[in-house]
């Protein structure tokens, strides 16, 4: 998944989210229970959603981590 102008204020659901860090949902669950990353909860069922910017800053540690 790619990101442009039109998109850099979209929020992801997790699956988007999960298909953009490569990585599977139950794994940026994981992130969440372990303070990685907050992300914000929508409508009655409290569904998660991500931002591009909190993504980003979970790649950069990532990155960061291994170098």
């Amino acid at each position: 998944m790619q990101k442009n102008d039109t998109t850099e204020n979209k929020l992801l659901t997790i699956s988007e989210a999960s298909k953009y860090l490569s990585i599977h949902e139950t794994t940026l669950r994981r992130f969440e229970k372990n303070g990685l990353v907050s992300p914000f909860r929508i409508g009655a069922r409290r569904d998660r959603r991500y931002s591009y910017e909190m993504l980003d800053k979970i790649l950069e540690k990532s990155v960061n981590s291994h170098n």
